[in-house]
């Protein structure tokens, strides 16, 4: 759990450090009539909002913000940029990292992450029907992959894509996590509530 803790007190004060360029390009995001870009939410992300005739997006309240920029921050940029691809991010040689603890680790965060927004957004069925394929935000094609070329230890299964679409794909299913989510009950209810802070800051300071 110090591992968690350690990521997430450097994100809350990067948080406040943010760069007044890099909110002003987030904070359309959580506002109301705003427009998406295309192939680069997943249909988890766009399942979860509502849009206007025109395609823009409505009904922005701060949990569907924060769910766009939980997607862009903790899982594109920590868990995949970061956790999982460590010999990028820090320039060092990609052997100096077990590359089934990374994936170990960032099932874990990913599949945190993913569960507050299923339990605080319900999905909205055909919520884009009524748009023309022009004013449609349609998702990313291909969902990004944990690893790349992870050459798999005993027991291993990739995770399935989200029913209603994942961000990323090839974690170990939650259920095969149970020596954390069942046996770490505390650890995991702590992790959670280390997320939800970092997001609340987060929203905060774009929204603000």
């Amino acid at each position: 759990m110090d591992s968690f803790k350690t990521i997430f007190n450097k994100l809350i004060v990067e948080t406040s450090n943010l760069s007044s360029v890099l909110v002003h390009i987030m904070r359309p995001l959580v506002k109301e009539n705003s427009f998406l870009p295309y192939d680069y939410f997943s249909s988890f992300e766009l399942n979860r909002l509502h849009f206007t005739n025109f395609g823009k997006t409505k009904d922005m309240n701060a949990q569907r913000g924060k769910l766009l920029l939980g997607g862009i921050i903790i899982i594109r940029a920590l868990i995949y940029l970061i956790i999982m691809r460590p010999w990028d991010a820090f320039g060092q040689p990609k052997s100096k990292f077990k590359e089934e603890k990374l994936l170990n680790l960032g099932s874990i965060m990913y599949h945190t992450t993913i569960n507050i927004f299923k339990g605080s957004l319900l999905v909205t069925p055909n919520n884009q029907s009524f748009l023309s394929v022009d004013l449609k935000v349609h998702p990313k094609k291909r969902p990004l992959q944990a690893m790349d070329g992870l050459k798999p230890e005993n027991g291993f299964k990739a995770d399935d894509p989200e029913k209603d679409g994942g961000i990323i794909e090839g974690f170990y299913p939650r259920n095969q996590l149970s020596s954390f989510f069942v046996d770490n009950k505390t650890t995991g209810a702590e992790l959670k509530m280390l997320i939800e802070g970092w997001l609340n800051a987060l929203y905060e300071k774009v929204h603000g």
